[in-house]
């Protein structure tokens, strides 16, 4: 008779069962792919081994079918999707390894890194593997709030920027334009194209133009042109 046992492991924030088989580690497939990120829930990961992948493995050694009182003893601890098939592709260790070698997603190497430090060194000792020791920043990084607030600090600085851009090219149209008409001479000019490179930096440039300036950093040239007339 099989004996069969059983439990959770959280990696990355998904949750996938450990099983061992007669004292043999073995994982759901579907699982693995659904944390390896296949579609279908992981089937797109199981039709590869079964598929394309299928020379690279070896039925019995790499994996097995449960069917029968060994799936049913496991169905009531996964999840809806697993209560109503009929066999179950499980990989064993060598399995596991063998695709996600053959997978080219970067989880992947994650993954084999997570079950080499965590996950089969407490299974050879009898223990039950935790969730990876950086997972609680993992989910905190991973949160949907966190990430749209990632998404808008992003925004807010790209329209910053394009904005200062504008006005800083407005500007600097502006001063070669009335430098070209003799409104401004070559001094007005080059003290009005620091304070364009003020506006496109957003910090004041004192350092090229020596004291603050007593007018206005973002008034237009030509406003203070029609102020002295």
């Amino acid at each position: 008779m099989t004996h069969l046992s059983l439990f959770h492991t959280t990696f990355e924030e998904r949750r996938f069962a450990t099983l061992t088989i007669d004292g043999r580690a073995a994982w759901v497939a579907r699982e693995i792919g659904t944390v390896l990120g296949y579609t279908h829930d992981g089937k797109r990961f199981v039709s590869r081994i079964r598929g394309e992948w299928a020379d690279e493995f070896i039925a019995g050694h790499d994996y097995t079918l449960l069917e029968g009182d060994a799936l049913a003893a496991i169905k009531p601890h996964l999840g809806d999707d697993y209560q109503r098939v009929n066999s179950l592709l499980v990989l064993f260790e060598t399995g596991l390894m063998l695709g996600l070698t053959l997978t080219s997603r970067p989880v992947g190497r994650r993954l084999r890194r997570f079950l080499a430090d965590e996950v089969l060194p407490k299974l050879a000792r009898g223990q039950e593997p935790a969730a990876p020791r950086s997972s609680a920043l993992g989910r905190m990084l991973a949160h949907p709030a966190t990430l749209a607030w990632a998404r808008e600090a992003r925004l807010s600085r790209r329209v910053d920027l394009d904005d200062r851009r504008f006005r800083a090219s407005s500007l600097r149209d502006c001063v070669r334009l009335l430098h070209a008409m003799g409104r401004l001479d070559d001094d007005g000019r080059a003290e009005w194209e620091v304070r364009a490179v003020e506006v496109a930096f957003g910090v004041p440039m004192f350092g090229l133009r020596g004291e603050p300036p007593t007018a206005p950093p973002l008034a237009c040239p030509a406003c203070m042109n029609r102020e002295a007339a």
